[in-house]
């Protein structure tokens, strides 16, 4: 796509003057650049082919997919947990409308969901149409991923309002006007927000305009994980051609040029001519001067006031030739206006800023399975468990021949297949111990997407058998089948553009290898919180209750076996009564506990712990997943008079529901007290024994032990 380019020794700047649109809310999602075009109740999107030679400038933009269909007009976009959200308004009628959004995995290549429902997913926020001096209909809305959740800014009761969303539910907090002060001090329905680092931690910087004489002054104000405000941190008075209806942009990082520090820039898209831009020295509490880079719109004969002219920010980070650091680069969308045949067309302008350095500190890199490593157990996952072998019994005989088995994975057409998705953590050093190592998100963590994917998915197939043989006489082993990760984890330094201060220590966690593996377990005296299942050698003992109810985790019932005594073994492939292939996917997270662990890591001391801000996905596929094999003995002449003539074994599959978002009420029995997650269960196989034919005959039923003579 043709474009004109221009640079000097601060930025770098392109002109898309072909074509006759704005282009907004850009944002960056698996290291490619994206923004949008709003239309009419629908929303187009857009991808940015970034140049080689001059980081972070867009020398290309390409049309990716088919409109986002929706209700209302486009209000902003953000990517939360390897997704993408718009959101949209949907006319709720007295001037105001409902928040609703859609949401995509892969904007190239997914659908938006719900997909065909152009009214969206709700969240259950209403917000006020505002008309604002000339311009019309202000649809005034931000939004940013904060804390591990999504933060809503958003217009009401002539102020700015704020709400979260953890994933689950959304959840209104209240105005941003300092409370108790007079309705003068009300923010008008332009503002904007960023992240920033503040007493080297990450807070929401919101910037905006109070309805008062001070009208031309912009304030700051800071918002930390304690979703606590500090107000009016700063105010900066606008300057020559600028207004408080200008739409205005916030971005974090120094320039080649100002303070090298925590630095957050302001750019104002002054009525469509030029590209102010300020700075505030966060550490100093000091702003800048106004400068200008020019957009030379043509306005002759046109319109002199043009309508809430555009502008927007991004940071797009690429890596050093050597790949051992980092340049962010702050990127402005902006838009000017040009004179085609008496007609006046918006047209984007792309500003590129060098800004701040990351320079690699220390790597180090642990593989969890290994000693003294394998007791980090918070750095695992429990993907399965298996109670046992199928209930046999020996008939009296005392040899440990392998009569009862259970296989997984030994030939392709009866196999569990096992993905993994893990998203990586990008952490701040606040402070010189770990618990002084916060999680930080949004842009300050996808400016490491160029090291390498900040989401990775592992596939493996899992093979195993268990028997009642030498290594397991008794029968009396179940097993555990655990995800574990090799961990990596790299210290940045974050200097300015120029200087070779240390603005704050960033880590960044990443699992670069998933191991399958497998833990035996005591069936009598098992892990913590699971169920204990003792063997007996009294029918009578069995009680009714083995196959537990669970309403949120649906227990199937598989292919029984049935062994008759002195025939050949029985071998059968444990089917699901479901058509399809059972698929479970949940969330659990990755945690360090020993001091050890945590120095090598992170090259800091501790010993209090860290919780890693890492996201696992897992998805469990079976498709004929096991093979159970079981013989029965004749009964040993010399043992007791009771024997068995016949058993029937039923297999029964846990097995939780796939396309569901789980909140489980209560703790499943096959799952250790360390291994709850309530959004997440693994699957577990075990087994229930019916109607045996003995001598003397009886009815009662044999569950889940093994029994013996």
């Amino acid at each position: 796509m043709n474009h004109e380019t221009r640079k000097n020794a601060s930025y770098r700047q392109s002109k898309f003057k072909n074509i006759l649109f704005q282009l907004k809310s850009p944002f960056l999602f698996r290291n490619s650049v994206y923004c949008l075009e709003e239309r009419r109740k629908n929303i187009q999107v857009y991808k940015f082919g970034l140049s080689d030679t001059e980081p972070g400038l867009p020398v290309s933009l390409e049309k990716v997919r088919d409109t986002i269909l929706t209700r209302g007009d486009f209000k902003a976009v953000c990517v939360f947990r390897g997704e993408v959200f718009v959101f949209f308004d949907n006319d709720a009628g007295n001037h105001t409308y409902e928040i609703c959004y859609k949401k995509t995995a892969d904007p190239d290549t997914e659908k938006w969901h719900p997909e065909g429902d152009a009214n969206g997913f709700k969240t259950g926020l209403k917000a006020d149409y505002v008309t604002w001096g000339l311009k019309g209909a202000v649809h005034s809305l931000r939004v940013i991923e904060f804390n591990s959740k999504i933060y809503l800014f958003y217009s009401k009761n002539n102020n700015v309002h704020w709400a979260t969303f953890d994933g689950t539910d959304w959840k209104e907090i209240g105005a941003i006007g300092p409370a108790g002060k007079p309705s003068e001090h009300k923010y008008i329905p332009i503002f904007n927000v960023t992240s920033v680092l503040h007493k080297g931690k990450q807070v929401i910087c919101f910037a905006g305009f109070f309805q008062n004489s001070e009208r031309d002054h912009m304030r700051i104000s800071f918002i930390n994980a304690e979703d606590t405000i500090e107000h009016d941190v700063a105010k900066v008075k606008l300057g020559h051609d600028q207004r408080d209806d200008d739409q205005f942009a916030l971005a974090y990082g120094s320039r080649t040029t100002g303070p090298q520090t925590s630095v957050l820039q302001i750019f104002v898209n002054g009525r469509g001519k030029n590209l102010y831009r300020t700075h505030y020295d966060i550490d100093n509490k000091v702003f800048g001067n106004w400068t200008d880079h020019k957009i030379e719109s043509s306005r002759k004969g046109g319109i002199s006031d043009p309508p809430l002219n555009f502008c927007d920010t991004l940071s797009v980070s690429q890596a050093n030739a050597d790949n051992k650091g980092l340049r962010t680069n702050i990127v402005v969308i902006s838009n000017g206006v040009q004179n085609i045949s008496g007609g006046f067309y918006n047209y984007p302008i792309i500003t590129s800023f060098p800004s701040d350095r990351l320079e690699l500190d220390h790597e180090h890199s642990i593989n969890m399975a290994t000693q003294p490593y394998d007791h980090e157990v918070g750095t695992w996952t429990l993907i399965g468990v298996v109670e046992g072998v199928p209930p046999y019994s020996r008939n009296g005989h005392p040899e440990p021949e392998r009569t009862s088995k259970v296989e997984y994975g030994q030939s392709s057409s009866i196999q569990h297949l096992f993905s993994q998705t893990v998203d990586s953590s990008v952490s701040v050093f606040a402070g010189g111990a770990i618990k002084d190592v916060v999680s930080v998100t949004g842009e300050m963590r996808t400016s490491f997407a160029v090291t390498g994917e900040l989401s990775r998915t592992f596939s493996s197939k899992f093979a195993k058998d268990l028997t009642n043989g030498l290594e397991n006489p008794d029968g009396t082993k179940g097993m555990a089948i655990f995800s574990i990760p090799t961990i990596r984890n790299r210290n940045y330094l974050r200097k300015p553009a120029t200087g070779d201060n240390v603005i704050g220590t960033f880590a960044l966690t990443q699992v670069t290898e998933v191991d399958i593996q497998d833990r035996f377990y005591d069936l009598e005296k098992p892990i913590e919180g699971m169920l204990a299942r003792p063997k007996s050698d009294q029918l009578l003992d069995w009680g009714e209750n083995s196959v537990r109810n669970y309403p949120d985790i649906p227990s199937v019932k598989s292919n029984s076996i049935q062994a008759n005594a002195g025939g050949a073994p029985r071998s059968v492939a444990l089917n699901e009564t479901i058509k399809k292939s059972q698929k479970t996917t949940g969330v659990v997270g990755i945690s360090f506990k020993a001091s050890a662990t945590i120095l090598e890591l992170f090259k800091i001391g501790g010993s209090t712990g860290v919780s890693i801000a890492t996201t696992n996905s897992i998805t469990s596929t079976f498709t004929r997943s096991i093979t159970a094999k079981l013989e029965l003995p004749i009964p040993n002449p010399a043992g007791e008079d009771q024997g068995l003539d016949r058993i029937n074994v039923v297999a029964h599959w846990y097995l939780p529901p796939e396309d569901i978002e789980l909140e489980l009420p209560k703790k499943p029995h096959w799952i250790p007290n360390q291994y709850f997650n309530r959004h997440f269960a693994p699957w577990c196989l075990t087994w229930q024994v019916l109607y045996p034919a003995s001598s003397p005959e009886t009815d009662d039923r044999i569950e889940f032990a093994d029994y013996y003579e």
